[in-house]
Parts: C-alpha cells; sequence; structure tokens
C-alpha cells in the first residue's frame, strides 16, 4: 500500500492531501490559512500596506541618520588631518574679536 502526500503551497495558505495509491482513495485533506500579510486602508486599488512596511520605514530612517554621522565624522576627520579646521577657527576668532573691538570703541564714544 502506497501513500502519496500531496502539499499546494501559496502564499497566504497550506493544502494538503494524502492518497492511497493502490486503492485510488483520499484518506485525508485539509488546508491552512494564515493571517492577511497586509492592512486594508480604504477603498480603491493601491490602498494596501504591509504589515512591515512601518518597520521598513523606521529602518530606512534610521540607516539616514547613521550615514549622515558618518558622513560628518569623516568630514571632520578630513579636515583636522589637512589643518582645514584649525585656520577655520583662527579666521572666525579673530573677525569675531575685530568686530567686538570695533563695536566696543563705538559705543564707548
Amino acid at each position: 500500500m502506497a501513500r502519496i502526500l500531496g502539499l499546494d503551497l501559496g502564499t497566504n495558505s497550506i493544502g494538503w492531501a494524502l492518497i492511497d495509491d493502490v486503492q485510488n482513495k483520499i484518506i485525508g485533506m485539509g488546508s491552512r490559512i494564515f493571517p492577511m500579510g497586509v492592512e486594508n486602508l480604504g477603498e480603491g486599488e493601491g490602498r494596501e500596506m504591509s504589515k512591515n512596511a512601518t518597520r521598513t520605514g523606521a529602518r530606512g530612517v534610521r540607516r539616514q541618520f547613521f550615514r549622515r554621522r558618518l558622513r560628518k565624522k569623516i568630514l571632520l576627520k578630513v579636515k583636522f588631518s589637512s589643518n582645514i579646521f584649525y585656520n577655520f577657527i583662527y579666521i572666525n576668532l579673530s573677525f569675531i574679536y575685530k568686530l567686538f573691538i570695533t563695536t566696543f570703541t563705538a559705543r564707548r564714544t
């Protein structure tokens, strides 16, 4: 007596049947339906959203923040290594000092 197990694998369900090959009889069958993988947001086409879409969106935002931080770190590393950053600070501080002196002396007179 040979038995054959047939499986039907779908996107939202699994179906099965057990068949006796000698007698050509179905011994058992059944199916298992999984819950929907999307949420319906209203009527019309394109109004369904995956339940995983919010996680995917949040992951994308985290990646953007990480990459932006990484670009800033790399830029600061380049500035420090090429001495551009120190020259920039010195120029800005000297300009602010001159501006402060001229404003302070203009107020006293």
